[in-house]
């Protein structure tokens, strides 16, 4: 969910500017998905409905010790916000 490694540039569903946190998800968007992710999606499974669709969320930088989505690994104060 977010940038696969097929996306043009990075991005996560709740990115924000260095140094901001948003542990209760006020900013969390799936808005840059709908144009061009979402409507495939939903076509494909009008040809195929039995097809299953696997999604690996990608933490936003502000959840990891390198600010980053490369490298760094899970703050564990973000722990719950990912896992909700």
């Amino acid at each position: 969910m977010g940038a696969s490694d097929f996306a043009s540039q990075s991005y996560t569903y709740d990115d924000l500017p260095p140094g901001q946190t948003d542990p209760e998800l006020k900013f969390f968007s799936i808005d840059h998905d709908r144009a061009y992710i979402i409507p495939p999606l939903r076509q494909s499974l009008v040809f195929n409905p039995t097809l299953k669709i696997i999604g690996s969320p990608w933490s936003p930088g502000w959840m990891k010790t390198s600010g980053s989505t490369i490298e760094g690994t899970l703050l564990p104060s973000a722990f719950a916000p990912l896992a909700k």
